[in-house]
């Protein structure tokens, strides 16, 4: 009995519409692999990996490709096939070194569009030639953004993403966003009175919207939570606070697979989701920063249970790559 041929569907729509004016929708680009796969490899298991709005010139904002990627790498996954390779990369040298990566892994790639089977179809002049196609409109599309900003800027019109607290309305002017505002001067408050700050943290499902000390302390905790150890970069962030109504006291009810944010004071927001919630111990407190490879965590919140006789630990995992926030504090209204 042979196993289940396992194969990868990726499709992607770019944030620019005359890039992907033959590729008008995510559902176009499913049916035409859908069907290749249902007469090239009949009976295998068929999922589908998508990113929306993404550019094809890096692969790390790209959610959804990273998400296959992975399994691509950890071998959960055979083959991996798309409509044609500008869904795959417009970047002709970043394009050829993933599509390496991936062969050197044991994945096989289908292009349907541009008919080539890699690595049995091993023509890599072919392979190469396409991606230099396919990146020709990227570098056109930048020409033509930086001349839309030259003309901005000679018309005295704001080209930038507006500070947190604020928008940019349509006469160009400031307008205060007040729930960011009042986090901002909650976090200027705080450094006036000696706390250092790395970032806020988000919690939408229960409210919550609070700065985070680059240090916890006794004292620092009655004002707001504090990093125990570790960093975002390094995925294992450990963030403690007091059992306060206001603080966490309710993360304890957090369903798993709620979503999570934290944005750091360059302005990069990290997603993380709800993956565990979990009682420790008191003697047991160094298990939330010595949690092993099978076991890790990215984001990890915890605080005292009632009485504080234990802790509450949620454990989070990261859900993408951080972008530059673009909440309504960065948005320019039209």
């Amino acid at each position: 009995m042979t196993d289940t041929l396992k194969i990868a569907g990726y499709c992607r729509i770019s944030v620019d519409e005359e890039l992907d004016r033959d590729n008008t929708s995510i559902e176009n680009q499913k049916a035409i692999i859908r069907d290749f796969v249902g007469h090239k490899f009949p009976g295998a298991e068929l999922v589908f990996f998508e990113d929306r709005d993404r550019s094809g010139y890096t692969f790390e904002q790209r959610e959804g490709y990273q998400a296959m990627r992975r399994e691509l790498m950890a071998h959960r996954l055979d083959i991996l096939v798309i409509k044609d390779f500008s869904r795959f990369s417009r970047r002709n040298s970043r394009g050829l070194v993933e599509l390496e990566d991936l062969r050197d892994a044991g994945a096989r790639i289908i292009s349907i569009g541009d008919t080539i089977d890699f690595p049995n179809d091993d023509d890599w002049l072919k392979i190469q030639f396409q991606f230099l196609i396919n990146e020709m409109p990227v570098t056109d599309t930048s020409k033509k953004v930086k001349s839309v900003i030259r003309r901005r800027q000679e018309d005295g019109k704001w080209i930038c993403a507006a500070p947190y607290g604020y928008i940019v309305n349509k006469k160009q002017q400031f307008e205060v966003v007040p729930v960011e505002a009042e986090i901002v001067r909650r976090i200027y408050r705080l450094y006036i009175d000696g706390w250092g700050y790395i970032g806020y943290l988000s919690v939408p499902s229960i409210g919550l919207e609070l700065p985070v000390m680059s240090e916890w302390s006794y004292a620092g905790l009655k004002v707001a939570p504090g990093r125990y150890s570790g960093s975002t970069y390094a995925d294992n962030m450990v963030v403690c606070a007091h059992n306060y109504a206001k603080h966490f006291s309710p993360i304890k009810w957090l369903a798993l697979g709620s979503e999570v944010y934290f944005t750091d004071m360059d302005g990069q927001r990290w997603s993380y989701e709800v993956s565990n919630v979990e009682t420790i111990q008191p003697t047991d407190i160094d298990k939330m920063i010595t949690a092993s490879d099978e076991d890790a965590w990215d984001l990890t919140l915890f605080t005292c249970t009632t009485g504080g006789r234990a802790r509450c630990a949620v454990r989070c995992t990261r859900t993408g790559y951080p972008v530059l926030e673009t909440s309504a504090a960065g948005r320019i209204t039209e």
